[in-house]
């Protein structure tokens, strides 16, 4: 990259630290693989993901008074998948850093993307954690059995026996 590419990545570095993503970001992505089974967690983090970066980007053309530079470096690592710089690509991904391009562009307007099929299996889902959840279950004693007791009122219980 030139000097001018470099100072770019380090103005749009810099933007993130203003803004304190990299803290919101790391929140996100522990929530992301903490709910690894809702898929629609996902799809909002890595939304927010891009959305950040683009807000950052135009941070820092705001910043440099010019897009160029930030747009030949971002083009850079996707025409050189070897050329790995871990700051800039630590967690974006080639299709990631092709929607900030267009978007300095002004090709692309960011949008929160939720996938109808990520919302689908993610309510799924959780109405299967509800219904676990919602069900009794009893932890006996190894050996032991339960008997229920009902009162008048239809409330029953159940106890261990010894």
């Amino acid at each position: 990259m030139s000097l001018p590419e470099l100072e770019a990545v380090v103005t749009h570095e810099k933007q993130h630290l203003i803004n304190n993503d990299n803290l919101v970001t790391l929140i996100l992505y522990v929530l992301r693989n903490t709910f690894f089974f809702l898929p629609v967690v996902a799809d909002f983090v890595n939304s927010y993901h891009i959305q950040k970066e683009i807000k950052a980007d135009r941070g820092t053309i705001h910043a440099t008074g010019r897009s160029g530079h930030l747009i030949s470096a971002l083009r850079k690592v996707i025409d050189y998948p070897s050329f790995n710089i871990t700051s800039i690509n630590t967690f974006s991904q080639k299709h990631d850093i092709e929607i900030r391009v267009k978007s300095l562009l002004g090709i692309y307007t960011p949008k929160y993307m939720i996938n109808g099929r990520s919302l689908l299996v993610s309510a799924i889902m959780i109405l299967l954690a509800v219904n676990v959840m919602a069900n009794k279950v009893e932890v006996h004693p190894s050996g032991q059995q339960s008997s229920s007791v009902c009162l008048d009122n239809n409330i029953c219980e159940d106890e261990c026996q010894s």
